[in-house]
């Protein structure tokens, strides 16, 4: 008996012609039909596999750079997802039988997949160095990455074949490191908002894996949300101490999953021929059979030149261990009094759980006229960070605390501030508050805090000079990506500086270690 459902079909006109008119079939047909299965399916793993390993020999250091800051608390753990994600949706997409026409034109998918492998290798060769600062926030290799697979698979399967799973490609480019960290920023920024949004990834591959029609694609995306929610209130609730990369990506995994097959299976319960609704293997070649030896030599050499491209050195900032004590303010040194005192509410979202930002504002008991020419008492900021994930402070630099979208940016000089701690000076220009402010920055860490340390001063000496504000800097950091996209780092670079506060912030921020180790010590 055949079942029936509204908006499923059974049969396809195809099949209803081949059972009026069945074709003579040899007596060796069936054997001949599952050795050329037996062939693409081979042929398809092997190439996939040369892609893998490819793919791996080039961007080795990219794997290498993300499990380190995995390990130090970025939520940047999301892209080892992104290929199960990713096979989900293409799984689904393989099931759909195409009524495409067998054609394979070597000449356009040698040109294509080559401009996607030349593109690959510019990005990683010239827009990496010009991303230098701000190289864990974008992490444009990802981006090189998936150029790099795309042209391997055209050059390998065809342009047809890989166009056909569009939608997957089109997920993994949205998808990108900046806007990833700018939704989980908005919601939170803790492990249960990075695991809100990668179900949300999670039920957008369901979507594509599903979706033979609109309907059955909505509901799949819905579903998704549902259940992942439904897995992470459990794991929040009845699991409070699981780890955190459980916390992030178990509901996505388990919801896209558990949906995938759920409806895979309501989908072949209404066929007659189960067998044939549930197969996955290809009805017709899906590669080229054609000129495969000389695309996989193309993909070899370009993945060994990309191999010889090297990732823009972590930042050398030195973090020196401070001593054990961390206070959420710091104490002030002997000259100086404490004039204000402000704590900001939105750090936990850009550092995680338990960081905290303060501002203490300091003036100086005595003019001194080295630093002033009227023998005017100094005004010195000091906004300390407290973090207990180390490798968001190399995704956010130092002047990424501040609002800086017309800014420019002096060259840093290291300053020795004693106890094995050195800092980092530079000056700032401010294009829209005509301002230049200086910057001494250190880093150590206090026990099992992460601590970064910003002195600032500013070259307006009156009481109420204004100084740049801690301000979250998301949209700055967009817009300054692409200013240097289209002008050059030579719009965010000052290359004339003088450092004039340098001998006043060295005798400040000396005394100001000095002081936290004297007062440890007590």
């Amino acid at each position: 008996m055949t079942h029936a459902m509204p908006g499923v079909g059974t049969s396809s006109p195809g099949d209803v012609a081949a059972a009026a008119h069945p074709a003579p079939r040899p007596p060796d047909a069936r054997g001949k039909r599952s050795v050329a299965a037996s062939f693409t399916s081979a042929s398809i793993l092997v190439r996939w596999l040369v892609i893998a390993g490819c793919s791996l020999a080039a961007f080795w250091p990219s794997v290498v750079r993300t499990v380190d800051d995995l390990r130090g608390g970025d939520f940047l753990g999301y892209v080892l997802v992104m290929p199960f994600l990713a096979g989900v949706a293409a799984i689904g997409i393989a099931r759909r039988r195409a009524d495409e026409l067998p054609i394979h034109d070597r000449q356009i998918d040698s040109l294509v997949g080559g401009i996607a492998l030349a593109v690959s290798v510019a990005v990683q060769w010239l827009l990496l160095p010009r991303y230098e600062e701000q190289f864990s926030l974008l992490r444009i290799d990802l981006l090189s990455w998936l150029l790099f697979v795309v042209g391997a698979a055209v050059l390998l399967f065809g342009l047809r074949p890989v166009g056909r799973f569009w939608p997957v490609w089109l997920m993994l480019v949205l998808i990108a490191p900046l806007p990833y960290r700018m939704v989980v920023v908005m919601l939170g920024g803790q492990s249960q908002h990075v695991s809100v949004v990668v179900t949300v990834l999670a039920a957008t591959a369901t979507a594509i894996a599903v979706g033979r029609t609109r309907q059955r694609g909505v509901i799949g995306a819905a579903a998704t949300i549902a259940v992942g929610l439904a897995v992470l209130l459990l794991i929040w609730f009845v699991f409070p101490d699981a780890p955190r990369p459980v916390l992030q990506f178990v509901p996505a995994a388990v919801a896209a999953v558990t949906v995938g097959i759920g409806m895979y299976l309501q989908y072949g319960y209404y066929f007659t021929d189960r067998r044939a609704a549930y197969s996955v293997a290809p009805q017709r070649p899906t590669a080229v059979r054609t000129g495969l030896v000389r695309s996989g030599l193309v993909v070899v050499a370009v993945a060994f030149v990309l191999s010889l491209i090297p990732l823009p050195d972590p930042p050398a900032t030195v973090i020196a261990d401070g001593p054990p004590g961390a206070a959420a303010q710091l104490v002030v040194p002997d000259g100086w009094t404490q004039e204000n005192a402000e704590e900001f509410d939105w750090a936990d979202r850009f550092f995680g759980r338990r960081a905290i930002l303060t501002r203490q504002t300091i003036v100086a008991d005595e003019g001194n006229p080295d630093w002033d020419s009227k023998s005017r008492p100094r005004r010195v900021v000091i906004d300390t960070l407290d973090t207990h994930r180390p490798a968001t402070l190399t995704v956010y630099p130092t002047d990424t605390l501040y609002r800086l979208e017309d800014a420019r940016r002096s060259p840093t000089v290291p300053v020795d501030l004693g106890h094995g701690v050195q800092g980092e000076l530079s000056t700032i220009v401010d294009e829209q508050a005509l301002l230049t402010w200086s910057l001494l920055s250190f880093t150590w860490t206090r026990g099992d805090v992460s601590q970064r340390v910003n002195l600032v001063t500013v070259d307006d000496h009156r009481p109420d000079a204004i100084f740049p504000r801690p301000t979250p800097s998301m949209a700055s950091d967009v817009t300054n990506t692409f200013n240097v996209l289209i002008r050059g780092n030579a719009v965010t670079v000052d290359d004339n500086s003088e450092y004039k506060d340098r001998d006043m912030l060295g005798v400040v921020g000396a005394q100001l270690v000095d002081a936290q180790w004297k007062a440890d010590e007590a």
